[in-house]
């Protein structure tokens, strides 16, 4: 997502590229021509399903929002309903009761959902409604339900956020623990002084929050004076403690900087960087705003796999550790060896035979600026219970099933069908299963 006010190139094609091979309809089952959205100053993209409570609760919501906003402009706003319904019926019954806005076929989402929702950001969960320019592609908002929620009258929309420097300056000094001297520095100081600025979001009543908090503080202690220059860092606190008090006495266990309790930026930044929960470590470069490498492991599986700053910031590797990675599974393919049991000259192989097929995937996205279109992850042993017991329920994992391609975008997995054990992992193995599930020649079981 853009956190600037940068200018955009226009893309006239975007809407077609996207939308390709698309017939879209308006309510009254008019054919829409794709390429006339760009008509239009924004166009939402609605993820939703009849089966999702939430979703039936919020349609009737955004129905009356889009009206309001057509009668005020008509060419402000336009919507495309994306599904998740499991069968057409579904999907027709749901649009016919309570969609105003435009639809595309059943069909045609069952092989291009996917590729919508990478491209518009628009995540595992819905209801999810994420607005982009028609024009140039640019992503202007991908929180709309709950800007919807929030902003019922539109006062704000397309609710385009703000730079993180807009953010981070407006507001009062950030705290310090300087022993002598200001007791204050400002946003400026810190862009100015530091190569790259560390946001801790975390809370005092979080337990994963108090034992990640330690870690990080020795983290912090052992490297914050010893980075080269181009890798100096600051951090910066910004707390979901309740109270004050709170707060007072949980940053009396850090050693870096915080911005004042109940600060208004501290939710505006939660959103700019979509801290779905905490303890959250968003690492920004201070020349762009920006986070600083945001296809990499992401600050907080950083600072608890690099104890001595070595690949600081953390950029992408092709394949690695499950629980240093596990966030892109809601977005895109995930092939995973679940190697806990193997001995570690096992583990080594399997990590070897997954990065075999995930570099030239890894290079061919950098090249092109995009996500990996698959990612390759080994699961080692280091992913906490709670992760496991999740990913052992979702796909009914079973102590045979070592070799695994997961789909959640999709709503289903794959297991390999005669890998056993971590020996039989090897590169013929891990490339020969990436191609037969992209030739969809692969047995798909759906997620319950």
């Amino acid at each position: 997502m853009s956190t600037g006010n940068t200018e955009q190139k226009t893309n006239e094609k975007y809407m077609d590229e996207l939308l390709k091979g698309a017939t879209l309809t308006a309510k009254d089952g008019s054919a829409v021509d794709v390429s006339s959205l760009t008509q239009f100053e924004t166009v939402g993209f609605y993820f939703s399903a009849h089966w999702c409570p939430p979703c039936r609760r919020f349609t009737p919501m955004l129905a009356k929002f889009y009206e309001a906003m057509k009668k005020k402009s008509p060419k402000k706003f336009e919507i495309i309903f994306i599904s998740s319904d499991r069968d057409e019926k579904s999907f027709n019954e749901y649009y016919d009761e309570s969609h105003p806005w435009l639809r595309t076929t059943f069909k045609w989402l069952e092989g291009n959902k996917r590729r919508v929702n990478e491209a518009v950001q628009g995540g595992n969960g819905i209801p999810s409604l994420c607005l982009v320019d028609p024009k140039t592609g640019e992503l202007v908002c991908k929180k709309g339900v709950q800007q919807v929620y929030e902003d019922s009258e539109g006062a704000s929309f397309p609710w385009r956020p703000r730079s993180f420097w807009q953010i981070m300056e407006d507001g009062p000094d950030f705290l310090t623990k300087e022993k002598d001297g200001e007791q204050t520095v400002s946003a400026a100081t810190i862009k100015d002084t530091f190569d790259y600025t560390m946001c801790y979001f975390s809370a005092h009543w979080c337990p994963p929050c108090r034992g990640f908090t330690p870690k990080f503080s020795e983290w912090y202690k052992n490297n914050v004076s010893k980075m080269p220059a181009g890798k100096t860092f600051e951090t910066i606190f910004f707390s979901s403690d309740r109270d004050e008090a709170s707060f007072k006495e949980y940053y009396g266990e850090m050693p870096w900087k915080a911005c004042p309790h109940g600060d208004k930026r501290v939710k505006e930044l939660k959103g700019l960087f979509d801290v779905d929960g905490i303890p959250f470590v968003a690492v920004v470069d201070n020349k762009t705003g920006k986070i600083a490498e945001p296809r990499g492991c992401g600050g907080r599986s950083g600072v608890s796999s690099d104890p001595n700053a070595e690949r600081f910031p953390w950029p992408k590797v092709s394949a690695g550790v499950l629980s240093d990675n596990i966030s892109p599974i809601n977005r895109r393919p995930m092939c995973i060896v679940f190697g806990a049991k193997a001995s570690e000259e096992q583990r080594a192989t399997c990590l070897s035979a997954l990065k075999s097929v995930a570099d030239p995937v890894l290079q061919t996205a950098t090249e092109a600026d995009k996500d990996m279109e698959m990612e390759f992850n080994i699961e080692d042993g280091t992913a906490p219970d709670g992760m496991m017991g999740q990913i052992k329920k979702l796909f009914k994992l079973e102590d045979t099933d070592v070799l695994m391609i997961t789909d959640l975008p999709n709503e289903c997995f794959y297991k390999h069908p005669t890998v056993k054990d971590a020996a039989s992992v090897t590169p013929d193995v891990v490339d020969q299963f990436v191609k037969d599930f992209k030739a969809g020649k692969l047995t798909k079981v759906s997620l319950e």
